[in-house]
């Protein structure tokens, strides 16, 4: 009986507490992250990295000024043609369960417009339930990675019905630009 005393508190209190994933990637883990998909027809490879799912960046209010963000998930990818790199992307998926954004067009925090691709949309059921979901893709030159390499690279996504803002963190940039240009690029870049 002392025992169940001891544990039924423990378990009500622990019970309780909701634990969110947390966003603890290394320049390195992203780097680690890189998968490699060949194209031997179009003699490309394309180079993804780690997915990002926006609620996990705890510090997105700070950096944001809100809670609120991209409704799904981003990653950045590279692709490759002759062993160079060729353009970056952001690659975009969203899963707003609300509604469709209608999505057009981005910014950066700077006034900057990004070249924006929308590049599909879907449907996905779930349960007794249709989550609308729409791709998007964002061209970034290797000169804008490069200047971006200090700070996160905050952007806006502009819609006809929603708009919404996130962050690709620090080191994650770094990472992605450190695996196709080296380690001693960015002593180099800087």
């Amino acid at each position: 009986m002392k025992k169940l005393n001891l544990v039924l508190p423990f378990f009500l209190l622990t019970g309780c507490a909701v634990l969110y994933p947390t966003w603890t990637k290394t320049t390195q883990d992203i780097i680690n992250s890189a998968t490699v998909k060949e194209d031997t027809f179009a003699k490309t490879k394309t180079v993804n990295f780690a997915k990002v799912t926006p609620y996990t960046l705890q510090d997105r209010k700070q950096v944001l000024g809100q809670w609120d963000t991209l409704p799904g998930q981003f990653y950045l990818r590279g692709i490759i043609k002759e062993n160079k790199p060729v353009k970056y992307q952001i690659v975009i998926a969203t899963n707003n369960a609300s509604a469709w954004g209608f999505y057009e067009s981005a910014l950066d925090s700077d006034g900057n417009k990004l070249d924006f691709s929308k590049t599909g949309v879907d449907v996905q059921t779930t349960y007794n339930s249709a989550l609308p979901v729409e791709y998007m893709t964002i061209t970034l030159s290797e000169q804008y990675l490069k200047n971006h390499l200090n700070n996160n690279l905050i952007i806006k996504v502009y819609g006809q019905k929603n708009d919404f803002v996130f962050y690709v963190p620090q080191s994650y940039l770094e990472g992605v630009y450190k695996y196709f240009n080296g380690e001693d690029s960015l002593s180099k870049g800087k």
